[in-house]
């Protein structure tokens, strides 16, 4: 897809709000809109604020706002450490990313 590193995940939103918006097919989005919804269902079920996971994580906390945003493609690096903190899975597997 041409485009895909100028414009944010969120930027392919056809209809409603992120990270629960319907995409314009874009599977990379797809994927970030599943990682972003994840990676909430995650620290909403551990209790944890951006802050806490950033404790736990050692990423930063306007990375974390970022992705949970959608306004970032982040790195394979930032979801690993992610999933090692939350003890939670955030990439998502091809059925569930569209």
């Amino acid at each position: 897809m041409t485009g895909r590193r100028t414009r944010a995940p969120r930027d392919h939103i056809t209809a409603g709000r992120w990270p629960a918006a319907t995409l314009d097919g874009d599977h990379a989005a797809a994927v970030a809109q599943a990682v972003a919804r994840r990676l909430a269902a995650a620290m909403q079920e551990h209790g944890w604020s951006i802050a806490e996971l950033h404790r736990r994580a050692g990423v930063n906390r306007q990375t974390i706002t970022n992705v949970l945003d959608g306004r970032v493609w982040t790195t394979i690096a930032v979801i690993a450490d992610l999933e090692r903190a939350l003890d939670w899975e955030l990439w998502p597997s091809a059925r569930d990313s569209g």
